[in-house]
C-alpha cells in the first residue's frame, strides 16, 4: 500500500483464526490496519500519526469478546486516537481521548490484555519532559479511564516503558506497568480495579535505562525484565507478583 512501512505490530485475536497487522509509512506517516480473517486480507488507511521516528501506534485484542482496540497519537499534544474492531464492522472508527495529567505528544504505546475479560492496559510515554502515563480499556463500554501519570523516563529516543497482567496465582489480573528512568526501574500497579498506593522501585542499574522488555510467565504472577542500559549493558531483573527480586546481567561484556 505503500513504500517504507516501519514499526510492525502484529496481533492474534484469542480465537486464533483472526489476525492483524499495524505498519506506518515513514515518509507520509499514514498509519495502516492490515486484517486477515483466516482466507483473506482487508486493508484499512487509518490517517497520519504524530511521528515514524517512533513506534507511536499499537493494538491490543480483548480477551473475552475478541474485538481489536488500536490506539495511535496524533498530531495534537497528548492526544490518541482509537478504533475498534469486532470482526465484521468499525464499531469505533478514530475516536479522540486527550490525556489530562500530561501536556507533550506522545511517542510510544504499549498495550496488553486482561486475561478472560474485555479490559486492556495502556502505558505511554511523552517528548520533552520524557513524562510516563497509564490508562485503562473497559471494553464493555468502549471507553478510557483511571488515567494516571506514573513518572517520567530516561529520555523519549527509546522504548523505555513496558505493560503486562500477570497470568495466573494470587495476583492473577492485575496489570504491571514499568518505566526506567537514569539508572532506576519503576513500575505501578492496577489491581484490575484500582491503582497501587504507591510506585516500586529497582535501583542500581549499571547505566540510564534506554530499552525495555518485559514478558509475563503464563504459569504464575511471575514477570521478567529485560533491559538495555547506556553502558551497553544487558541485565534482567524479576518480579515476584508484587515486588522486584535479583538483577542479573546474562551477558558478561557489554553489547
Amino acid at each position: 500500500n505503500d513504500n517504507n512501512l516501519v514499526w510492525h505490530v502484529a496481533k492474534t485475536g484469542p480465537g486464533g483464526r483472526e489476525h492483524a497487522v499495524l505498519a506506518a509509512s515513514y515518509d507520509n506517516k499514514v498509519l495502516y490496519a492490515f486484517l486477515y480473517n483466516g482466507s483473506s486480507w482487508t486493508t484499512k488507511n487509518l490517517g497520519t500519526v504524530y511521528t515514524t521516528d517512533y513506534r507511536c501506534f499499537n493494538a491490543a485484542y480483548e480477551h473475552a469478546s475478541g474485538d481489536l482496540v488500536i490506539v495511535a497519537s496524533t498530531a495534537t499534544s497528548n492526544q490518541i486516537k482509537y478504533w475498534v474492531w469486532n470482526g465484521s464492522s468499525w464499531v469505533v472508527d478514530g475516536a479522540t481521548y486527550t490525556f489530562t495529567t500530561i501536556n507533550r505528544y506522545i511517542s510510544w504505546t504499549r498495550m496488553a490484555s486482561q486475561p478472560g475479560t474485555n479490559q486492556i492496559a495502556l502505558i505511554v510515554s511523552a517528548t520533552q519532559y520524557y513524562d510516563v502515563a497509564g490508562l485503562i480499556w473497559d471494553g464493555n463500554v468502549n471507553s478510557w479511564g483511571s488515567e494516571k501519570k506514573l513518572g517520567s523516563a530516561t529520555s523519549n529516543d527509546p522504548e523505555s516503558i513496558g505493560v503486562e497482567y500477570m497470568q495466573t496465582g494470587t495476583y492473577a489480573g492485575q496489570a504491571l506497568f514499568v518505566w526506567g528512568q537514569s539508572t532506576t526501574l519503576y513500575s505501578w500497579t492496577w489491581s484490575g480495579t484500582a491503582w497501587e498506593g504507591a510506585y516500586k522501585s529497582k535501583a542500581s542499574f549499571s547505566g540510564n535505562i534506554r530499552w525495555i522488555s518485559l514478558a509475563a510467565d503464563p504459569s504464575s504472577d511471575d514477570m521478567l525484565v529485560a533491559l538495555w542500559n547506556e553502558a551497553n549493558d544487558l541485565q534482567t531483573v524479576n518480579w515476584t507478583g508484587s515486588a522486584w527480586g535479583t538483577t542479573r546481567s546474562p551477558e558478561t561484556t557489554s553489547l
